[in-house]
Protein backbone atom coordinates (compact mmCIF):
# COMPACT_ATOMS: atom_id res chain seq x y z
CA UNK A 1 0.00 0.00 0.00
CA UNK A 2 1.34 3.43 -0.67
CA UNK A 3 0.35 6.93 0.94
CA UNK A 4 -0.24 8.19 -2.76
CA UNK A 5 -2.90 5.49 -3.28
CA UNK A 6 -6.15 5.70 -2.75
CA UNK A 7 -7.63 4.54 1.12
CA UNK A 8 -8.43 0.77 1.52
CA UNK A 9 -11.47 1.77 3.52
CA UNK A 10 -13.34 3.19 -0.05
CA UNK A 11 -13.50 6.86 1.69
CA UNK A 12 -12.44 8.58 -1.49
CA UNK A 13 -9.59 9.97 0.14
CA UNK A 14 -5.42 9.54 -0.65
CA UNK A 15 -4.62 6.68 1.99
CA UNK A 16 -2.29 9.35 3.70
CA UNK A 17 -4.74 11.70 4.71
CA UNK A 18 -7.57 8.90 5.87
CA UNK A 19 -6.80 5.69 7.45
CA UNK A 20 -2.38 5.53 7.49
CA UNK A 21 -1.43 7.24 10.71
CA UNK A 22 -4.46 4.77 12.16
CA UNK A 23 -2.80 1.29 11.06
CA UNK A 24 0.73 2.28 11.68
CA UNK A 25 0.34 3.53 14.98
CA UNK A 26 0.88 6.66 14.61
CA UNK A 27 -2.48 7.91 15.97
CA UNK A 28 -5.15 5.76 18.14
CA UNK A 29 -8.77 5.30 16.69
CA UNK A 30 -11.39 7.39 19.03
CA UNK A 31 -13.88 4.42 18.22
CA UNK A 32 -14.48 1.49 17.01
CA UNK A 33 -15.97 2.15 13.63
CA UNK A 34 -13.32 4.80 12.85
CA UNK A 35 -11.17 1.64 12.39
Amino acid sequence: MTDRGPCPCNSGKPYSNCCESLLTGDKNAITAEAL
